[in-house]
């Protein structure tokens, strides 16, 4: 094989793995200042992960059962002290690897029946976001205007 072919055989095999559905991976942008995200987000709260499940209804998505442990903004409605939300399955997706029991703040969009969350959101393990938890107190205090 001369030393045309060998470049274009190799060129092409790169194109083929770098154009692949399996290389597609979740891309995130900048992160959001918290008062931003707490703006743009439809629930936000402090809870534990009670259970995980594999959504029987909304294909590709967990299904997580958070027990409320403090709400800042959409929470009124969670029934027995207990929120649902949806992440993608893959973590190309932009899923979020919750674990179950432990804490987490999660920033969440949608409706209360479709609250969801991604990797990509201001959601982490409680134990790391104390600051923020303290910034979201003055916020949720805030009146609405």
């Amino acid at each position: 094989m001369n030393w045309f072919a060998r470049s274009l055989s190799v060129t092409l095999l790169v194109n083929l793995f770098t154009l692949s559905p399996a290389s597609a991976s979740c891309s995130c942008g900048p992160a959001q200042e918290i008062d931003q995200a707490y703006t743009d987000a439809q629930t936000v709260f402090i809870g534990r992960v009670e259970h995980i499940l594999k959504s029987p209804l909304r294909q590709g998505l967990n299904e997580i059962k958070f027990l409320l442990m403090k709400g800042f903004k959409g929470t009124e409605e969670a029934m027995n002290r207990t929120l649902v939300v949806y992440t993608p399955i893959e973590s190309d997706e932009c899923g979020y690897a919750f674990i179950p029991g432990q804490e987490y703040l999660v920033y969440a969009s949608g409706t209360p029946a479709n609250f969801r969350v991604v990797s990509c959101s201001r959601t982490k393990v409680y134990d790391t976001a104390k600051e923020e938890v303290t910034k979201l107190v003055v916020l949720s205090e805030k009146p609405a205007h």
